[in-house]
């Protein structure tokens, strides 16, 4: 069977790492490579067999590309999404899909009859960990769930030419927070109330950004979920998930050997799960995430998170930041009013 031709757009850190995998799969091979730096281009395309090109327009004219990965600088996302789009060509793009929700609502115009098309990169939806603690939520192994609460403290904070363009902690860092929980929990918050400062680097404050947070989501039911975020963890990355119930709890520590553990009024169970990566299980969910875009490209239906999830996702990221200036609960809702799922979702 001959190997699906893959372009990269976007050669930086992020990009290797998609030009790693899509290498190591037995189905792909990265054919072209773009970025706006011909050097990174260059030396990409030459680490992996590919070659460089100066022009997005050579990825998406060239009929033996079959799908396109988007890891270039977010700013360029909506306008490459649609491009892909109209050239036919299924693309999986990284998150976020732009950092203004009104340009996400243009993109969507353009694309609405092709979402199917556009995967974005929430890797943590292909984490061995994850899946096995949504499993556990579906099968009723909590009960009705009533609170959740998110832990994610990375090592260190980002330099500040990153943070420039990266739209802040809640639309950079949390905006992953945001999504595991729609997808551990399959439920749209109905307000969102976030605190913050910059407490470990105060030179972030120049920089409009902040560095902790913690973010409060009330749900219609009457459940609640609670973020907590640090830019700096003197252990490591500190990611833990608890999920309690009227049965019981169910609490993950993501990391090397961290098992699921289970709570109930008969005990504590630890629930060994699968582990394939070292780093934390996360390059493992990057390969999981390739396998089903690949998948996807025979199915014709998207494999993890979808258009409109990354717009959702967005959504509470703003409502976040919103609700930091405003110092009161944000409803997320309007926020995403104009998103037809969710129109459809309110008229039943």
């Amino acid at each position: 069977m001959a190997r699906l031709g893959i372009g990269l757009i976007g050669a930086g850190r992020i990009g290797m790492l998609h030009a790693q995998i899509i290498d190591q799969h037995p189905r792909c091979t990265l054919a072209l490579v773009q970025d706006v730096d011909a050097r990174l281009a260059g030396a990409l395309a030459l680490r992996h067999d590919a070659r460089a090109v100066s022009s997005v327009d050579d990825i998406l004219g060239d009929p033996a590309v079959a799908a396109v990965v988007i890891a270039s600088s977010t700013d360029t996302h909506a306008d490459l999404i649609a491009a892909c789009v109209a050239a036919g060509k299924p693309v999986l793009c990284e998150k976020p899909i732009d950092l203004s929700l009104a340009r996400v609502q243009q993109c969507h115009e353009l694309i609405r009859e092709r979402t199917a098309h556009v995967q974005i990169g929430f890797n943590r939806r292909f984490d061995d960990h994850f899946v096995a603690l949504r499993k556990a939520i579906r099968d009723g192994e909590v009960g009705r769930v009533e609170s959740v609460h998110v832990i994610t403290r990375v090592p260190s904070p980002p330099p500040y030419r990153y943070v420039r363009d990266s739209g802040g902690l809640f639309r950079d860092m949390t905006i992953h927070d945001f999504d595991l929980l729609r997808f551990l929990l399959d439920a749209e918050p109905a307000s969102v109330f976030a605190q913050g400062a910059a407490l470990i680097d105060p030179g972030l404050a120049a920089e409009g950004d902040i560095d902790s947070a913690m973010v409060q989501l009330a749900f219609a039911d009457g459940s609640a979920a609670h973020i907590t975020n640090a830019r700096r963890c003197a252990y490591g990355l500190d990611h833990r998930v608890e999920v309690f119930g009227s049965e019981g709890k169910l609490s993950l520590q993501n990391g090397l050997g961290a098992p699921l553990q289970r709570s109930d009024r008969i005990g504590t169970a630890r629930l060994p799960l699968h582990h394939d990566s070292p780093i934390l299980g996360y390059l493992r969910s990057f390969v999981n995430q390739w396998d089903a875009f690949v998948g996807s490209l025979e199915t014709g239906r998207v494999a993890g998170a979808s258009f409109e999830d990354g717009w959702h996702a967005l959504a509470l990221a703003q409502a976040a930041c919103d609700s930091l200036v405003a110092r009161s609960a944000i409803d997320p809702a309007p926020l995403r009013a104009q998103d037809p799922l969710a129109q459809l979702a309110a008229s039943r």
